[in-house]
């Protein structure tokens, strides 16, 4: 995809995101192959707060729920996977509804496959991802005893993880490996640990902490502080917390937000932001 036709697609989202609007906005973007795609536009330029957040839901519609995927559903697992009646033909492959299985092993399909979508996969305590350099993408939702994930430290090409409503998951030390990844997001556990997994050298532009006890750990600004690519960051937090975040985070939109550099590059002043003004930017509760 024309990284100037992306960027415009983006700034043409339609404000609000209502369904209908959404879906027509959606229809005329062509399905995603793979990240490559429109990784440039992670670099071209920072990105405002409505397009990071189309971004996003692009990804979601034309990536990870692409129509060129395999898709099986409640006990197809066990038949199509674990007893090679799925060649290794696809980009992508999810799971929906599986019930009865407590490994997913995806590592024979280590050929073509560049994401997998999981969810609600009741059972699951383990996920195996296939020896491919090339893997790019991982989403997992409602699956609440996973807690291993094998081989995701070895896959050098990650560039979006998504874990939501997965409450066992709680060994995130691999993300410190994966220093290509662009988008991580993790929603919907108040259980996590310190985020000590932050590097330097990490390329994420986009975190989502929505509905987590992240806010609340020790050292959660100093963690996040190490990211220094970070844009974009939503998280669950209160206007104080918010305040102290942006404070420190000058070059990051929070919550949707502006971030004080974006302020700054509007011609106002550190001194006239006062903490009313802060105070009334947007927050989750």
């Amino acid at each position: 995809m024309n990284n100037e036709h992306l960027l415009a697609m983006l700034g043409s989202a339609p404000l609000g995101f209502g369904v209908d609007k959404t879906r027509a906005w959606l229809k005329d973007i062509p399905e995603i192959k793979s990240f490559a795609e429109i990784e440039s536009v992670f670099l071209s330029r920072d990105l405002s707060s409505k397009e990071a957040r189309a971004l996003v839901l692009l990804l979601q519609r034309k990536y990870i729920d692409s129509a060129d995927e395999v898709g099986l559903s409640d006990s197809y697992y066990n038949p199509s996977i674990k007893y090679d009646k799925i060649f290794d033909i696809y980009n992508g492959l999810s799971i929906f509804g599986d019930t009865t299985n407590s490994i997913l092993d995806f590592s024979r399909l280590d050929k073509k496959l560049l994401k997998v979508k999981v969810c609600a996969a009741k059972k699951a305590h383990k996920i195996v991802l296939p020896k491919n350099i090339a893997f790019e993408a991982l989403d997992i939702s409602y699956t609440p005893k996973l807690t291993h994930i094998e081989n995701i430290g070895r896959i050098a090409g990650m560039k979006s993880l998504s874990f939501d409503k997965c409450k066992g998951f709680l060994d995130f030390k691999f993300v410190e490996k994966l220093n290509n990844l662009r988008i991580l997001e993790i929603s919907g556990n108040e259980n996590l640990p310190e985020l000590d997994f932050f590097t330097e050298k990490s390329n994420i532009s986009i975190l989502h902490l929505v509905e987590t006890n992240a806010i609340k750990l020790k050292n959660t600004i100093d963690n996040l502080s190490k990211l220094k690519k970070l844009k974009h960051l939503s998280i669950t937090a209160n206007p104080k917390e918010l305040k102290e975040l942006r404070e420190q985070l000058p070059a990051c939109a929070i919550n949707n937000g502006p971030s004080l550099n974006e302020l700054l590059k509007s011609k106002l002043k550190i001194k006239a932001i006062s903490s009313n003004d802060l105070d009334d930017l947007p927050y989750y509760d």
